[in-house]
C-alpha cells in the first residue's frame, strides 16, 4: 500500500520559498569579511543555517495550508501571537514530541532574528504573555549507557578480528569502524566534526605519536580541541593510514564525480565505495555495529553520554573532567549528558537484588541441609 504522508509535515526547501523571502534570507546570510557589520545571520555555520531554514520551511507550509502565505507581505508581519499558538496546537495534534516542537518554534525565532534583526523576537516563546515552556516539556529519555572502557574494548575487538573477514570490503570496513569506535570512546567528538576529519589537518603525527586537533571553526561551540590519541592505538592508526585507508580509496566507483574523488583524497574516514564517509554514513555504521553487540543499537552521540555519565563517577575528585573531555559547559553537561545519577541508582538497585539473591540462596542451602539431616536421623 502506498504511503500517504500528512502534507502538513512537509517542509519547504529554500528554493521553494517565496522569492522575496528567499532573497532576503540569502542576503542576510551571505558570508562577508571582517570589515562587514556583524550580524546574526552571517555569524552562523552553514549546518546551523540549514537547520533553521528547514524548520522555517515547516512554518511556511503551515501558513500555506491556512491560505495565509503571501510573498507580498514581509515575513515579520506573518509572525503573530495567534499564529504561533495555532502552530504549536497543530504540531501537537500531529504527534510532534516536545523536542521536535521546540526545534520548530526555534526555527521561527532564529529565522526572524535573521530576516528582521532590529526587532525583539523573544515574545515568540510567550505569545499573548503565555509561556510555551509548560507545553514543551518532554520526558527525559532513558537508555543504557555503556562504560567508555567497554566501548573501547569493543573497538579493539573489531580491530583484532577484522582480518578474519573473508570479503575485503567487510574486512576494511570493520577495521575502520573499530578504530572509529576506539577514538569516540576515548574523547567522544561530535559527529559533524568527527566525520569531517582530514588526514594531516585533524589527525597528524608528532614525535610522541598520533594527535588530534580541531580548531574553533571545526567545532559546534567554537572551542579549540587538541589531544593525543591513546598510545595503545598507535599501531592500529599506523596500519589504517598506511594500508586500510589507501585500500578503501582504491574501491572508488566509476560513477563518483571528480569533486567526490577530491574530497575522499583528504578525508580521514573513507566509505566502502571509496568516497568520503558522510555524517549519515558514520551514523549508519555505528547503528549497525552496535545493534549486533548491544541490546539496543545506538549512534555516535551515545559515546558522549558514556563519557559524560561515567567520568564523574570514576573520578569524583575532579568533577569537571567530563566537561573538559566533552568540551562543553557544566550546565550543558548536567542537563544533557550526565546520566550518572540514573547509572548509580541502577547499579545500587541491581547490587541490592544480587545481594538478596545471595542471601536467599544461603537460606535455601541451610534449609536443604537441615531437611537432609532430619531425613538421615529418621
Amino acid at each position: 500500500m502506498p504511503k500517504n504522508p500528512d502534507p502538513r509535515r512537509k517542509w519547504r526547501r529554500l528554493h521553494e520559498w517565496p522569492a522575496a523571502y528567499r532573497q532576503a534570507w540569502q542576503e542576510a546570510t551571505a558570508p562577508g569579511d571582517d570589515l562587514d557589520e556583524a550580524s546574526y545571520g552571517k555569524s552562523l555555520r552553514p549546518s546551523s543555517l540549514d537547520t533553521m531554514a528547514r524548520n522555517f520551511g515547516r512554518w511556511l507550509t503551515f501558513l500555506d495550508g491556512r491560505g495565509e502565505l503571501d510573498d507580498r507581505v514581509p515575513p515579520a508581519q506573518m509572525v503573530t501571537p495567534a499564529r504561533i499558538a495555532d502552530y504549536l496546537r497543530e504540531l501537537q495534534e500531529m504527534g510532534y514530541c516536545a523536542q521536535s516542537s521546540v526545534l520548530a518554534i526555534s526555527g521561527i525565532s532564529c529565522a526572524m532574528r535573521i530576516l528582521a534583526p532590529t526587532r525583539d523576537w523573544r515574545w515568540i516563546w510567550a505569545p499573548n504573555g503565555v509561556k510555551l515552556s509548560p507545553h514543551l516539556k518532554g520526558r527525559r529519555k532513558e537508555f543504557p549507557v555503556p562504560h567508555p572502557s567497554e566501548l573501547y574494548g569493543w573497538g579493539l575487538e573489531l580491530l583484532a578480528q577484522a582480518d578474519a573477514q573473508k570479503r575485503p570490503q567487510r574486512r576494511l570496513a570493520q577495521y575502520r569502524d573499530g578504530l572509529i569506535i576506539c577514538l569516540l570512546a576515548s574523547r567522544a567528538i561530535r559527529r559533524r566534526s568527527f566525520a569531517a576529519m582530514q588526514i594531516g589537518k585533524h589527525l597528524f603525527r608528532n614525535a610522541d605519536g598520533w594527535r588530534l586537533k580541531f580548531e574553533p571553526e571545526d567545532v559546534k561551540n567554537r572551542r579549540w580541541i587538541e589531544f593525543d590519541a591513546p598510545k595503545t592505538l598507535t599501531p592500529w592508526i599506523n596500519r589504517y593510514v598506511s594500508e586500510i585507508r589507501p585500500a578503501l580509496l582504491l574501491r572508488t566507483m566509476k560513477s563518483v564525480t571528480a569533486n567526490g574523488i577530491a574530497k575522499a583524497a583528504t578525508a580521514l574516514w573513507v566509505s566502502s565505495d571509496g568516497t568520503a564517509l558522510t555524517e549519515a554514513g558514520l551514523t549508519t555504521a555505528m547503528w549497525n555495529r552496535s545493534g549486533r553487540k548491544f541490546t539496543l543499537p545506538f549512534a555516535t552521540h551515545r559515546f558522549r553520554h558514556a563519557v559524560g555519565t561515567h567520568a564523574p563517577v570514576d573520578d569524583p575528585e575532579h568533577p569537571g573532567i567530563a566537561t573538559s573531555l566533552l568540551s562543553i559547559g557544566a550546565r550543558m553537561h548536567a542537563k544533557h549528558y550526565n546520566r550518572a545519577r540514573d547509572h548509580v541508582a541502577e547499579t545500587k538497585y541491581y547490587s541490592a537484588i544480587e545481594e538478596e539473591r545471595k542471601k536467599s540462596k544461603l537460606v535455601a542451602k541451610h534449609l536443604i541441609a537441615q531437611n537432609r539431616k532430619s531425613n538421615d536421623e529418621s
